[in-house]
Order: C-alpha cells, then sequence, then structure tokens
C-alpha cells in the first residue's frame, strides 16, 4: 500500500510539472500600481494626549473617552472639534488606593492596555479596563 501511494505521489508530481509553461517563456507586463498619496492631519487639534492606546465613544451620552498608557482616562464632547480633555478617572491612583477594600499597588497600572464599554453601557455605565 505504502509503495502504491509513492507511486501516485510521483506520478502527480510529474503531471504538475509537466503541466506548468516553464519559467523562461513566462513575460510578466505591467508593474504594480504606485500607493496613493496620502497625506496626514490632525482631526482634532487641539487636543493633546500623551501616548494614547484606546479610544471608545460612551453609547447614548455623546462622549468620547481616550485611555492613555499612563492609565489616565480623558474625555471630551463627541463633537467635531472639542477644545479640551478632561480627566475622568486615574487609574495610578485607583490601584494605589485600592478598590473595594483591595490594594493593588503602582504595578497594576502596568497591566492596563485596553477598555471596552459595557453592551448594556446606557444603563449600568460599566466600562471594562
Amino acid at each position: 500500500m505504502k509503495s502504491l501511494f509513492s507511486t501516485f505521489v510521483v506520478f502527480a508530481w510529474a503531471v504538475v510539472l509537466s503541466a506548468h509553461p516553464p519559467l523562461e517563456s513566462i513575460a510578466l507586463l505591467g508593474s504594480p500600481d504606485p500607493p496613493l498619496p496620502m497625506r496626514t492631519s490632525r482631526v482634532m487639534p487641539r487636543l493633546q494626549f500623551r501616548q494614547p492606546i484606546a479610544m471608545n465613544d460612551l453609547p447614548g451620552r455623546g462622549y468620547t473617552v481616550v485611555l492613555q498608557t499612563n492609565g489616565k482616562m480623558l474625555g471630551f464632547p463627541a463633537d467635531r472639534d472639542p477644545e479640551s480633555a478632561s480627566e475622568i478617572l486615574d487609574l495610578a491612583v485607583v490601584f494605589a488606593e485600592g478598590f473595594q477594600g483591595r490594594s493593588y499597588g503602582a504595578r497594576g497600572i502596568d497591566n492596563c492596555r485596553d477598555f471596552t464599554v459595557d453592551p448594556n453601557f446606557e444603563n449600568n455605565g460599566f466600562i471594562y479596563v
């Protein structure tokens, strides 16, 4: 059985090689299109963030929240060009002071890299970090 399988593989490989045209006869015409010209522009020029890593809109509130690598969550109205962002939460303080009777120490902030809004946020107001 093993010999029959080996013969079949060799035969199939020979068929594939014979059906494929030699590489010398293949002519490549044209070239890939050049990349489109891209320009960056600031969407909210009046706002300044320090190493932002996540951004989400708060459903039903008309507010946008940004999480920075230093653990600060900043919020601003979700209009076209807000003037400033206010600090909503400083996770470094929360971890240092503790939450619900448990202290996590400053090391806890090293593990925060993203946040998401609860699917039922409009009713419960939960944000998961």
